[in-house]
C-alpha cells in the first residue's frame, strides 16, 4: 500500500517540476530579469523631460531618495513640459552610459533624460516620479 502511494506521487511531482522548468524558460526568453538585473537601457518611448538638474533635496519620506527640480529649453515631441519637479524613489533606474548609477549621483549642474512612472500631475512645473533617469 506505501508502495502504490509511492508510485502514484512520484509522477505529480515530476509533473510540477517539469511546469515549474517550462515557466522559468518562458520568463528567460520573455526578457523578465530578476531585481536589481533591470535593463540599463533607456526606454524608447519620449522622455517627459530632458534638461539640466537646478536643485536635488534629499527626502526622509520612506521610498523615496530625492527630489529634484529639472529645467530645459525646447522640449522633443512627446515630453511633458520644459521644467519638472521629478521625485527619485529607490524603484527608480538611473544610468549613465548605460551603466547603473545610485540616485546619490544626481548632482546639480547634470543633463538628465526623465521618464515618468504613473501620473503627471499638470502644473507648473509638472510633478511625477521618476521611473527611468538617464544621465547625458
Amino acid at each position: 500500500m506505501i508502495r502504490a502511494a509511492r508510485v502514484r506521487v512520484i509522477p505529480r511531482v515530476l509533473s510540477v517540476l517539469a511546469a515549474l522548468f517550462v515557466s522559468a524558460a518562458l520568463l528567460g526568453a520573455s526578457g523578465c530579469t530578476p531585481l536589481g538585473g533591470a535593463s540599463a537601457q533607456a526606454p524608447t518611448s519620449p522622455a517627459g523631460i530632458t534638461g539640466e538638474i537646478t536643485s536635488v533635496e534629499p527626502s526622509e519620506r520612506p521610498g523615496v531618495v530625492c527630489t529634484m527640480l529639472v529645467e530645459g529649453g525646447k522640449q522633443p515631441a512627446g515630453a511633458a513640459s520644459d521644467k519638472a519637479m521629478v521625485t527619485v524613489t529607490d524603484e527608480t533606474r538611473i544610468t549613465r552610459a548605460n551603466e547603473q548609477e545610485s540616485a546619490q549621483s544626481l548632482a546639480v549642474g547634470m543633463t538628465v533624460r526623465v521618464w515618468f512612472e504613473g501620473p503627471v500631475a499638470e502644473s507648473y512645473p509638472v510633478q511625477g516620479t521618476a521611473g527611468f533617469v538617464e544621465i547625458q
